[in-house]
């Protein structure tokens, strides 16, 4: 199921809900794969941007698509053979709590539950400069709005996490003219 095309949605995630996605999107190789399926690829045209021969990259390709990771947007005709152009079905994933049994988070902490902030800066160390101000602003509350940090099992905890994301690197539309 790919995600939503409208420009004012966000992305929606793909929830990988059995443990063979969970594998198939963590193996490196695949991971490498699936970022570099954001538009339409053939293995031929995947195996080249990353280096790696064709056959492998096939191999891992169809095991994405049996496992429903990727899928075929068209086949074409490239000589003699049928070339098979595959995307990703979606640009972010993550793993529903059922994939992780007794582990998975309890279900306030899960997204639905989680609080988003974004903010962009011009460069890296104004980012760096915004996290200090907001964490020391963060303790500031916690300070004066929370309880003793020896919580009860009755209390309840809120964890804020603070990093900066990689900005992301985006491949040319390879439908676009150069």
């Amino acid at each position: 199921m790919p995600e939503s095309s409208s420009p004012t949605a966000a992305p929606r995630p793909h929830v990988l809900r059995r443990p063979e996605e969970a594998a198939a999107v963590l193996a490196p190789l695949r991971l490498r794969i699936l970022r570099n399926l954001e538009f339409p690829a053939s293995a031929t045209s995947l195996a080249r941007r990353l280096r790696l021969p064709r056959q492998k990259v096939n191999y891992h390709l169809r095991e994405l698509e049996r496992r429903g990771l990727v899928h075929l947007v068209r086949e074409r005709k490239a000589g003699n053979c049928t070339e098979r152009l595959l995307q990703a079905v979606s640009k972010r994933f993550v793993l529903s709590p059922e994939v992780l049994g007794g582990l998975a988070a309890e279900p306030a902490t899960l997204p639905e539950a989680t609080e988003h902030l974004r903010a962009t800066f011009e460069t890296p160390e104004a980012a760096r400069a915004f996290l200090r101000e907001l964490r020391a602003e963060a303790e500031r509350l916690a300070e004066r709005h929370g309880a003793p940090r020896d919580a009860r099992p009755d209390q309840h905890v809120v964890v804020l996490a603070l990093h900066p994301a990689r900005a992301q690197v985006r491949l040319p539309d390879p439908r676009l003219p150069d």
